[in-house]
């Protein structure tokens, strides 16, 4: 068994596990909220995902918003910041005929990109 040891500053998790998101997701919060480095994360949110409660949703922005980016599959950037779980349900729904990857960084791994170019 391999540990994950902070920071988790390079660190990249995916998650793909079939419309159980709702359920997972929304526990991540209270394991990275007061982390400096976050794991980037890249998540695949599935159709079936209706089944979500609004709770769950919620659970789900909230996670996201400890990011300073969040992007689906097709490099859209998502205002998470100013988001409710409402709005994350809609904009999920309306995507399932695309990519419903998300990705979920901090500034830093942007800049880590930059400069490797």
């Amino acid at each position: 068994m391999h540990l994950i040891i902070q920071p988790y500053k390079d660190i990249l998790i995916k998650i793909d596990i079939e419309s159980y998101e709702c359920k997972l997701v929304p526990s991540f919060y209270d394991w990275l909220k007061n982390e400096t480095y976050l794991p980037k994360m890249f998540i695949s949110f599935h159709p079936q995902i209706a089944g979500c409660t609004d709770e769950e949703y919620e659970g789900i922005v909230t996670f996201f918003q400890l990011y300073d980016h969040v992007r689906f599959g097709d490099k859209h950037e998502y205002d998470v910041q100013n988001a409710t779980g409402e709005d994350f349900k809609t904009t999920i729904s309306s995507r399932h005929d695309i990519d419903n990857s998300v990705v979920a960084y901090q500034a830093h791994h942007a800049e880590q990109l930059t400069a490797t170019k």
